[in-house]
């Protein structure tokens, strides 16, 4: 039960990156879609909570946490479902592999960063683009349109971040943090 459990300092940590993200969410935002959706440095905020916290945590801490806050503060409850729950559920994937991003030096570490980043955000895609269709009755090249319009600028935009951070010694960061 031990690792189902969450400390007062995970709880802690948990909160103020989830509140980090929020901030990235809402203030760093470049460009709002009409019917949601926007250009922001939010995933950024899901790397770093994957990078610290095993799956569970990263689950629960972005999938639950972060999609209600986000989908209340949005207007979005009625879409939590597809648009934030599942789409954001395949960020748990770079928590599988958090070991390996952050023990590796240098390129092999950041590969596996790279390659769970792109998995991750291609599964928000997926369910962004079934509700797409679903919510909206859009069509499903319609759908893939749209979602990718404001999905593959935030992932460039956050991937440039997270690759400046990575070999900035974010890795030694984080690592030093849940040591203590």
């Amino acid at each position: 039960m031990k690792n189902l459990s969450l400390t007062i300092r995970d709880m802690t940590t948990m909160g103020m990156l989830i509140g980090a993200t929020i901030v990235f969410d809402l203030v760093f935002k470049f460009f709002q879609q009409v019917n949601g959706g926007s250009i922001n440095l939010a995933m950024v905020g899901f790397v770093l909570i994957a990078l610290t916290f095993n799956w569970w945590r990263t689950w629960f801490a972005i999938s639950i946490i972060f999609g209600l806050v986000s989908s209340l503060l949005d207007g979005y409850l009625a879409f939590y479902p597809f648009d934030y729950f599942l789409a954001l559920s395949g960020f748990f994937i770079i928590s599988l592999f958090n070991k390996k991003i952050l023990n590796e030096e240098g390129k092999l570490g950041f590969a596996y960063l790279t390659i769970t980043f792109l998995a991750s955000a291609f599964i928000r895609f997926i369910f962004h683009t079934i509700s797409g269709v679903l919510y909206f009755e859009t069509d499903w090249v319609g759908s893939m349109i749209y979602n990718g319009g404001y999905l593959l600028p935030s992932f460039v935009l956050s991937y440039v971040i997270i690759t400046a951070l990575y070999f900035s010694g974010l890795p030694k960061i984080i690592k030093h943090f849940q040591q203590n």
